[in-house]
Formats: structure tokens, sequence, C-alpha cells
């Protein structure tokens, strides 16, 4: 557990002064190898699609995965075509997840068509992949910054956020669904073209930011140096900053009436979910004492499923 206690001396222009330090771009890093399994262990538990079929709670999953494939449908993921010869075609699998909350409590089911990213080629189904890495240290950042001024913390995530950019540069074949090929157009004879990117493609995290980052500077936002998926803007004096992982963003601004301002014009470009006061991001528990200016975050979900994992009982 760490708590955060800034020095009255802090403020929001700390942030701007962050400038000179030079932004890393890479494919992969230990922190963001760290963030996400994080949140994997402590939010909740991923059966393999097979061993979701003789669960109990099979019945759970099966609306899950039906409001996914709804939901893919209506974004216009992809165009069924007759399979063509001699290309190569991207396989596909169901990722399962139970989400829970602060609490270890079951929040909802969740169910996700992903590439199999290992049977795309190089140079073939995709060429850049790089995107920016959040920080650890961008997060701690803006909680000191809230402690300090009291300002509110919110939390909102995309929804289906890699949907809202499209593939440009590649032309990528995907296997039809896992078990849920079109019966009047089965996965024998029948692939699907990608319009859209989704979870798995290896420039699929690079396609969202891309997008994000253009939404984001038509609302006048800019570009931290130091973390390039961090954003802040003014707005009639009072600022706002956000700091973005992958689809989960944490926020904070002058005044909550702000805040709600920003997150309506945000959702009138790609829709979100408000999740209103942060009491838990990416795996992490956040508790806030304002009369105290100080911030507590724990990870005690995340301790509890590793060692649960590994079968030690304390």
């Amino acid at each position: 557990m760490t708590s955060v206690r800034p020095s009255d001396s802090l403020s929001p222009k700390g942030v701007q002064d962050t400038a000179d330090v030079v932004d890393e771009w890479e494919m992969v890093s230990v922190e963001e190898f760290v963030m996400a399994n994080v949140t994997e262990a402590s939010e909740g538990i991923m059966p393999l699609f097979e061993e979701a079929k003789n669960r109990p709670d099979w019945p759970k999953w099966q609306e899950a995965i039906k409001a996914e494939l709804a939901n893919l449908k209506v974004n216009g993921t992809w165009e069924l075509i007759e399979r063509p010869s001699g290309v190569n075609v991207v396989d596909s699998k169901w990722v399962l997840q139970i989400k829970k909350n602060a609490a270890s409590e079951i929040e909802k089911y969740k169910a996700h068509l992903v590439t199999r990213g290992f049977t795309q080629i190089y140079g073939v189904d995709f060429y850049k992949t790089y995107t920016p890495v959040a920080k650890l240290a961008t997060f701690h950042l803006i909680t000191m910054i809230t402690a300090c001024n009291r300002w509110p913390l919110d939390s909102f995530d995309f929804d289906s956020a890699y949907l809202n950019s499209l593939l440009r540069d590649e032309v990528i074949f995907l296997e039809q669904p896992p078990d849920h090929d079109n019966p009047k157009k089965p996965q024998a004879m029948w692939v699907c073209r990608l319009i859209k990117t989704i979870y798995g493609l290896w420039q699929g995290a690079k396609n969202w930011y891309d997008t994000l980052y253009k939404a984001l500077t038509e609302l006048g936002f800019q570009r931290a140096e130091a973390d390039h998926r961090l954003f802040y803007k003014e707005e009639n004096g009072e600022l706002v900053i956000l700091a973005i992982h992958v689809d989960d963003c944490l926020m904070t601004g002058g005044s909550v009436k702000l805040n709600a301002r920003v997150k309506v014009k945000i959702n009138e470009k790609y829709k979100l979910t408000d999740l209103g006061p942060v009491n838990w991001l990416l795996g992490i528990k956040i508790n806030r004492n304002l009369a105290e200016h100080m911030v507590t975050l724990s990870q005690h979900a995340y301790i509890k499923s590793i060692l649960t994992q590994y079968n030690f009982n304390i």
C-alpha cells in the first residue's frame, strides 16, 4: 500500500514542466507487461473458451459472446467474402473474462473476439506497431495533483475502443468467430475481410492511439512530451488532465462541472462509459482523504489473487 501526500508547493503547472523529458516509443516494455498482468490478475478470472463450456455459468458467457458479436456487427467490423486463394488468413479466438470490482465481487462477464497475432505476417498483415506506453509515474503524478488541489478524480473507459479505428494500410483476412460462423456462409468457404481494428492485431494499439490522439487534438488537448498518453488543456482558466491506458482513462480537472463538460465532448467523438469518482483503476484501489490532502493506493486484490493462484493460504 502506498500513501501519496504532495507538498503544498506542487501545482498543476508541474505537468508542463516535464516537457523537456524525451518520451520513448517502444513495442513492449516491462512496465506495460506488469500493468497488463496486474489488471488481469486483480480484476477477474479468464477461463479458456473450451473450459467455459463446461462451467455452470456457461449461459452467462453465451450472453457475453452474443453481445460481442452484436457489437461487432453494429460497428461494421468486417465484411464476409469468399475465401481467396494464396492469401494469409489470420486466426481468431474468444477471450473470456469475469470482471470484478474493488471488493472482489463479480461486476460483469465479458467476451472479446481477438486475433491470434502470431498468425499475422510482417510486411503483409502489418507494418508499424509502435505505440506510446503509459507510465505508472503519470498516474502517481495525477493523484498527487488532485490531493494537493482537492480536485475531483474520475475514471471512464471507451466502449470497444479498437473498433473506433479503421484499417488503412493493410488488407487483413480473418477466420470467422470460433463456433459462430455464418451458417449460410460456412467458414471453409468464407472469411472476414476486416474493416476496423480489433483486439489482438499487432497494429491495433497504434491505430487506436492515432485515432484518439487526433480526436483529443481537435478538442484542444495538448500531449505531454514526458508521456505521450498524458493529455491536458486549459478551459476558461481551469486545467483538465487525462491519463489514458489503452481504453481506461484517469481524469481530473479544476471542478466537477468542468470534468462533466469535457466527458460530454469526448463522448460525442467516441462513446464512453462514465465510471464516476475513481476508486479502482488498473488493479489499484484508490482511496482519497480530501481533508488530509492524501491519496492512498493499494493492490490488496492483486496480492490476494497471486497468493490464491499459487495456493498460499494466509
